[in-house]
C-alpha cells in the first residue's frame, strides 16, 4: 500500500521531520487474517518491469534498497535464538505468473529518512496499530533471511510511536522506530518543486508482499495537480509507502499511495495480474516536496496548542492565587468589622477628650482669677489628673488609627491584587481564544 510520512527533525536532518502529510487517494481496509487490502490497488502497464534486488542490481539501486523496509504483523514472527521465524502467506497467483513461487510476507513499504525515522503510508500504521508493527530490512531472494525463513533480529525493528498518521485525502505517516538504524544511508528526497513531466521513475518496495522489488521505466503521466502526480510504475498491493525516486538525481519525488486493481479471478480459481495500456496509468504518487510544506503547517498548529496550554497552565495557578487571596480577605472581613468598631469608639474618644479639653479650660481660667496661691494650687492639682486622662486618650487614639489604617491598606492591596489578577486571566482567556482560532484556520488551510 501506499501513503505516508512525518515530522521530526533528528539533530542535522531537519528535513526529516518535515515530511508529514502524505495525501492519498485510496481507500483500505483491514481484512479477517489482519492483512491490509485495498479498493484500489496497482497494476501492470505494458511490460512487467519488477525486477527482484540482487547481486546484478546496478549499485545505485542497491545502495538506495537499503533504506527500504517492509511491514509485517507482529503475530507472524516467532522469536527463536538467532533470529525470528516467520510465517508466510499465499497470494493464490496462478503458476505462470511472474514471482509466483516466491514466498510472501510485508503487507506494506517504507523508508528511511533519517537513523529512526521511516515513511510509510497512514493506512498501513497509525497509534492502535503501531505496538504489533515489525518493520523489516534486507527481505530479498538472495538473503538468508528469505531461504532460511528466519529474520535476522538485527534487520528487524520495532514501531516505537507515531509522529503522525493521517488517512483519508491526506494519508501520510511518519513513526519512529525502536532504536537506529546501522549502516543504512536515510534517502535524500526533494524539497521545493516538481518533478520534471519528462523524468523517468523508480520505485522500490515489496509489491504483493514479495521480496525487495525494483520498477524502472516508469513515466510521469499526469503532472498537473499540487498534491500528487501519476505515473505507469508496475506496482501492487503491498508497495504502498514505497519511495518513487528519480532516476537521474537519485532524488525522492514521492511515495506511492494507489492505483489500478491488480489482479482479477482465472476461470481456475487463482489470480492473475490485470494488465493495462501502458499509457492509461494512474498509479498515485503524493509528491515530497508538498508534504514539506504540510509539516511546517503541522508544526505551527502544534507550537499554538503548546502555547495555548502554557495559557492554560498560567489560568491554573491564577485561579489558585485569586483563591488563596479571597481566603485571605475573607479572614481581613473581621478585620474590617474590628476597623469600624474601631472608628465608633475613637469617635467617642474625640469627644471624651473634647469634653475634657474643655473642662480643663474651663479650671484653667477658674485658677487664674482665683485669689490666694493656695486655692490656685489646689485647683490646679484638680486640672492635672484630667489632663493625663486626655493625654491617655490622645495616645489610645494614635494606636487606634494606627491599628485601622494598616487594616485598610491591608484590605485595599488584597482587594487590588484579586482584581489585578482577574484582569490578567481575562486576557490569557482572550489569547486562548485568538489562538484557538488561529490553530482552526491552520487545520483548514492544512485540509484545503
Amino acid at each position: 500500500m501506499r501513503k505516508s510520512f512525518k515530522e521530526s527533525f533528528i539533530k542535522n536532518l531537519i528535513l526529516v521531520s518535515t515530511l508529514i502529510i502524505l495525501p492519498s487517494l485510496i481507500s483500505c481496509s483491514r481484512s479477517g487474517n489482519d492483512e491490509i487490502s485495498m479498493v484500489n490497488s496497482r497494476a501492470i502497464y505494458g511490460e512487467d518491469n519488477r525486477e527482484d534486488i540482487s547481486s546484478k542490481t546496478l549499485p545505485k539501486y542497491l545502495k538506495w534498497s537499503k533504506a527500504v523496509a517492509g511491514q509485517i504483523p507482529a503475530y507472524r514472527l516467532r522469536e527463536r535464538r538467532y533470529g525470528f521465524k516467520f510465517s508466510s502467506y499465499d497470494e493464490n497467483l496462478c503458476l505462470e505468473e511472474k514471482f509466483s513461487k516466491q514466498r510472501t510476507l510485508p503487507n506494506c513499504s517504507g523508508f528511511l529518512v533519517a537513523p529512526d525515522l521511516l515513511v510509510t503510508a497512514g493506512h498501513c500504521v497509525n497509534s492502535e496499530t503501531c505496538p504489533n508493527s515489525r518493520w523489516i530490512f534486507d527481505y530479498h531472494i538472495e538473503s538468508k533471511q528469505y531461504e532460511n525463513e528466519i529474520l535476522d533480529e538485527k534487520n528487524v525493528y520495532a514501531c516505537k510511536s507515531v509522529i503522525i498518521s493521517k488517512e483519508g485525502t491526506l494519508d501520510y505517516a511518519l513513526i519512529e522506530l525502536d532504536r537506529k538504524v546501522g549502516n543504512r544511508t536515510p534517502l535524500v528526497f526533494r524539497k521545493k518543486g516538481k518533478v520534471s513531466s519528462r523524468g523517468k521513475l523508480v520505485v522500490i518496495g515489496h509489491p504483493s508482499g514479495l521480496p525487495l522489488k525494483i520498477t524502472n521505466g516508469g513515466k510521469v503521466i499526469d503532472n498537473y495537480s499540487k498534491n500528487v502526480f501519476t505515473t505507469n510504475l508496475d506496482t501492487f498491493n503491498g508497495n504502498s509507502g514505497s519511495p518513487v525516486f528519480n532516476e537521474s538525481t537519485g532524488k525522492v519525488e514521492g511515495i506511492l499511495v494507489s492505483g489500478n486493481t491488480d489482479y482479477e479471478q482465472d476461470p481456475s480459481g487463482c489470480r492473475k495480474t490485470i494488465k493495462y495500456d501502458e499509457y492509461s496509468g494512474w498509479e498515485r504518487v503524493t509528491r515530497i516536496s508538498v508534504l514539506l510544506e504540510l509539516i511546517k503547517e503541522e508544526k505551527k498548529i502544534r507550537d499554538l496548542e503548546d502555547i495555548k496550554e502554557i495559557a492554560r497552565y498560567r489560568i491554573k495557578k491564577i485561579n489558585k492565587k485569586i483563591y488563596n487571596l479571597s481566603k485571605k480577605r475573607k479572614a481581613l472581613r473581621q478585620d474590617i468589622d474590628q476597623y469600624f468598631t474601631l472608628t465608633e469608639e475613637s469617635e467617642e474618644l474625640i469627644f471624651q477628650i473634647d469634653k475634657l479639653e474643655e473642662d480643663i479650660n474651663t479650671m484653667e481660667e477658674r485658677a487664674l482669677v482665683t485669689r490666694g496661691p493656695i486655692k490656685r494650687s489646689r485647683l490646679r492639682k484638680k486640672i492635672k489628673p484630667f489632663k493625663d486622662k486626655k493625654s491617655d486618650l490622645g495616645i489610645e487614639l494614635h494606636n487606634m488609627r494606627v491599628t485601622m489604617d494598616k487594616t485598610f491598606q491591608k484590605w485595599e492591596l488584597e482587594s487590588g491584587d484579586i482584581h489585578g489578577l482577574k484582569i490578567i486571566r481575562k486576557k490569557i482567556n482572550i489569547e486562548i481564544g485568538e489562538l484557538k482560532r488561529k490553530v482552526e484556520a491552520f487545520q483548514r488551510d492544512v485540509l484545503d
